[in-house]
Formats: C-alpha cells, structure tokens, sequence
C-alpha cells in the first residue's frame, strides 16, 4: 500500500543546501545553465536573476511533480525512504533512476520486506549503498566523467536518508 507524500519544509531546505543558491544563471559543472536551487529548464544566460524566495518556490514544485511522478512506482516505501529517492531523482533526472540498478535493488529490498524476509532485505541495503555510490560522477562538456565530493557526499545521505528506520522530521 502507498503513502500519500507531500513536500515537508525540512525536506525542501535539505535539498535546497545540496544545491546551493544562485541567483543568476550559471553553468554547472557539466555544462548545463542553471538558476536557484538547481533549476535547468528553460534557463539560458539570458535568464534574468530570481529572488531566494522564488527559487524555493521552483524547488518544492519540481520535487512535488517528481513525487507525483513517481506514484506508480511498485513499492512501499517511508518517508524518509521516498525523499532520498526524490532527492536522487531531483539531482539526476527521473529518466535516469527509472533505467537505474538502483531502482531494480529498491523494487528487490521493498519485495522482501512485503514478504517478511527481513534479514534479506538488511543484507539488500548493502546493494543498495553501492547503487546510490555509483552516481557520483558528473558527465562533462567533452564527454569525460569526473568525481565529485559533493555528489559523493550527497550520495551518501540520499542512502543514509533512505537506511534510515523513521521519517527524519518527525
């Protein structure tokens, strides 16, 4: 059975620190112009600046349609569970994490726990701590990849954030 989510301000503001603000577009380190809290669609160099306020307002309506997006997804997951994936997604793209090895273990780990198969689904979240790792490079202009501490240590909160056994802001 699915949880019913909404975007909880601590949520918001967690995600709004792994972004970092800016108030006038920029490139990010692959290349793509961005503006806010890590806002890219439509944006160009030609953007004009936005105010903080405004750019949380993008914030939760972006990670809201990526929650809603996600609705038909075939697990049940907490709270806590669903912002890590939503986080992933906000920073990766939807697209990404629906063909991701990730997914596929999450979908295994959700299964097991269904099925009351609780030591197999401790064992998965090994699995899943890899699969999170994995996406901690960025895909440069030219082509090449390269490692990014700052993905590296917001990979390992999205797993941290989705280990976790209670919903991190109640």
């Amino acid at each position: 059975m699915k949880t019913i989510r909404y975007i909880h301000t601590k949520f918001l503001n967690k995600v709004a620190k792994f972004e970092g603000f800016r108030s006038s577009p920029y490139q990010d380190a692959g290349g793509t112009w961005t503006i806010g809290f890590g806002h890219t669609k439509g944006v160009t160099k030609h953007t004009p600046p936005i105010s903080y306020n405004e750019a949380l307002v993008l914030l939760a309506n972006e990670l809201e349609n990526i929650r809603l997006s996600l609705n038909s997804e075939p697990y049940a997951l907490n709270s806590s569970q669903w912002d890590a994936i939503v986080d992933f997604c906000f920073n990766l793209g939807i697209t990404a994490y629906k063909k991701s090895t990730l997914r596929k273990r999450i979908i295994e780990y959700s299964n097991l726990l269904d099925n009351c198969k609780f030591a197999e689904a401790k064992k998965m979240l090994d699995e899943i701590r890899y699969e999170f790792q994995r996406w901690r490079f960025v895909t440069l202009p030219n082509g090449s990849k390269k490692e990014l501490d700052g993905l590296f240590r917001r990979r390992f909160d999205e797993f941290e954030l989705f280990a976790s056994d209670t919903n991190y802001y109640e």
